[in-house]
Order: C-alpha cells, then structure tokens, then sequence
C-alpha cells in the first residue's frame, strides 16, 4: 500500500499561543483553589468564589476556543498530557464550585 503523508504539526507560534492560554488556565487553578479552600458554606459569601471559578471558566473557554479547537494534527505527548491534566482540574473545579452552593456568576 503507499504511505500515506504525516500530516504537518501545529506550527510553533501556535503552540506558543497554546501555552500561554493554557498557562493562563493553570494560573487561574492555582488562584481558584485557595479560595475554595478557604470558602465557609454556613457564611454564604460567595463573591469571591464565583470571581475565582469565573476566571476558571474564562480561561478555559479561551483555550478551548482559540487553542485545542483549532488543532489540525494531535498534540504532542508533553501538550497532550498537560491538556488532559488542565481538563481534569477544570473538571474537579467546576465539581467544586457546584458544590459549594453558589450560584453560578
């Protein structure tokens, strides 16, 4: 049978544009979780949690949108597992806040 053609990878301004959005996203991890952590149901004040879990959401739609969604080729395994790692955290967020009983913002 003829080899098929590899398909090109992301070019390296992409994966530049990929990294910074989702370190955008880790950062916004890392500011929600103390604030989670920190965050007392029986007082109810909300604000800074849904500003914290906003944030999280914000950043991950941005990287979905404008990173992994315009992928024309598959990640390489470093990107990938930082990806599926981003995915998780975001997902254990968004388990998090719903749990809290805030509304969402």
């Amino acid at each position: 049978p003829p080899v098929q053609p590899v398909a090109p990878g992301p070019d390296a301004e992409f994966l530049d544009q990929l990294d910074s959005l989702a370190d955008q996203v880790t950062n916004a991890l890392r500011t929600y979780a103390p604030v989670a952590d920190a965050f007392n149901p029986r007082a109810r004040a909300c604000e800074d949690l849904q500003a914290a879990y906003a944030e999280v959401q914000d950043t991950w739609f941005e990287y979905s949108v404008n990173g992994t969604a315009r992928l024309s080729a598959p990640l390489d395994p470093t990107r990938a597992a930082r990806d599926k790692t981003l995915y998780a955290d975001v997902q254990q967020t968004e388990l998090s806040f719903v749990e809290s009983g805030c509304p969402r913002p």
